[in-house]
This record gives C-alpha cells, sequence and structure tokens, in this order.
C-alpha cells in the first residue's frame, strides 16, 4: 500500500538502512539469550514510530491499522506482518533492553502507534495511556480493530516487563501489583475482562465486581492466581489487613 504522501514510509521517516538487511539466520535476533539489544533496529523503529504516528496527526489522514502494522512489521524485518508476530517480536526486542539495562522506549512506541495512541506524552504516561487503551479496547476507531485478550495480554506483558506465555498470568498479576494505582487498575481490567468505564473509579470498580464473581464461581484458582485481599487493597490505597 503507498503512503499517504506518495512515498516509502522508511524513507519519509529518514530510517531507510543504506544497505540491505542482513538475513535472519545470519544476524542476531532480538531477544536471545546473552545478545545485546540491536542498535539498529531500535534506531530504525524509533523513527519509523515517529513517523507514523505523525502522519496519523495531519488532516490529510493517515495510515490504515493494517498499513502502521505494516511498516512496524518491516522495521523489526519481519517477513509476515500478522499481529501475533509484531508482538512477539516487539516483546521479544523490549526483553532484550531490560536484560541489558537498556532503554525499551522504541519497542513501547511502536506499541502505541499499533494501537493509535498518541506519542505526544512522556514514557511513563504513555505506558499509561497504552494500557488503558488496552483496558477500553472499544476505544478504538473502528470494532474490527479490536485486539483479541492473548493480543492484549502480550503487549501488558511488555508494559510490565513480564513473559509473553500464557501460563505467566499469575505473574502478570505480581507485577500489576507492585504497579502504581492507575496503570493497576487498567492491567487488571484488561486481565479481569472487566467494564473498564470512562473514569478510573468505574474501572476500580469493573475490577472489584469482576474478582468478586470469579471468585464466587472457583474460576480464578481458589485465589492463587489472582490474591482477592492484595488487589482489594491495592485498589483501595491500604493494606491488606484493612481490606480484610
Amino acid at each position: 500500500r503507498g503512503s499517504p504522501a506518495g512515498q516509502s514510509p522508511a524513507k519519509a521517516a529518514g530510517t531507510a538502512p543504506p544497505t540491505p538487511a542482513q538475513p535472519a539466520s545470519q544476524g542476531v535476533q532480538p531477544g536471545q539469550k546473552g545478545a545485546p539489544p540491536p542498535a539498529g533496529m531500535l534506531a530504525i523503529l524509533g523513527g519509523m514510530s515517529d513517523f507514523l504516528s505523525s502522519v496519523s496527526n495531519q488532516a490529510a489522514g493517515g495510515y490504515s491499522e493494517e498499513q502502521r502494522r505494516g511498516c512496524i512489521a518491516c522495521a523489526l524485518r519481519l517477513g509476515k506482518p500478522e499481529l501475533v508476530n509484531v508482538l512477539a517480536r516487539l516483546h521479544s526486542l523490549a526483553a532484550s533492553c531490560w536484560s541489558h539495562s537498556s532503554s525499551d522506549s522504541s519497542a513501547v512506541k511502536a506499541l502505541a502507534v499499533l494501537l493509535g495512541v498518541s506519542l505526544a506524552a512522556n514514557k511513563d504516561s504513555l505506558e499509561e495511556a497504552i494500557a488503558w487503551r488496552l483496558a477500553r479496547p472499544q476505544d478504538v476507531c473502528r470494532p474490527q480493530d479490536a485486539w483479541r485478550r492473548d493480543h492484549r495480554l502480550t503487549a501488558l506483558a511488555l508494559l510490565l516487563k513480564a513473559p509473553p506465555k500464557a501460563d505467566s498470568e499469575a505473574e502478570l498479576v505480581a507485577k500489576v501489583l507492585k504497579s502504581v494505582v492507575s496503570m493497576a487498575t487498567a492491567a487488571l481490567c484488561t486481565l479481569l475482562s472487566a467494564s473498564a468505564g470512562t473514569t478510573l473509579d468505574d474501572a476500580k470498580q469493573g475490577a472489584v465486581l469482576k474478582l468478586a464473581e470469579q471468585v464466587a464461581s472457583g474460576s480464578v484458582g481458589k485465589g492463587k492466581t489472582y490474591p482477592g485481599l492484595e488487589i482489594l487493597a491495592l485498589l483501595l490505597g491500604c493494606d491488606a489487613k484493612e481490606a480484610a
């Protein structure tokens, strides 16, 4: 698909590599154990994300969700731009940054672009904005662009610096309990598939009601995955003893 300005997205973003990309089999893959984060890919990804975000703010219109995803996949050197592949590569890239105490901002920015979230905020605010977009999938421009729950959990794992595997839900909850209340509330709404409403208080109420519903039905592993008192204490801003 052509760009709005009729030019290559990578060229317009000023991120086109001077030489063809090295085949994946010959290069170090993002997230490979012990491998440093690929600086070149991070730079290209960051530049592409900035460009896509700036285009989306133009009155003439920007890229569709499919085009944005295709551009991000190109920056990540992916042959197939399916969302599951893009999210897995972004998480792997971010994980390589975490293991070397490097910034994962390029991966976070790319995630924001995929979700149509503005990059105007600072990194902490951007991560919260992404978390709320994940918690409120109905806020996307078109219902067909809404992500499946497994996609949203992989994105949440990137934000919380946790593994993206389905069996790591308990670890995601553990990360949530160490987060600030706004981020934690949004994450809990995503994890519990709870209604996030339109305000923080709405989201807290939605999370508590969903948690109570699942505890009553015995579908949360008797509190092992979702420790009710700890979650309630977090949402109420008190310790677990007071919540009890």
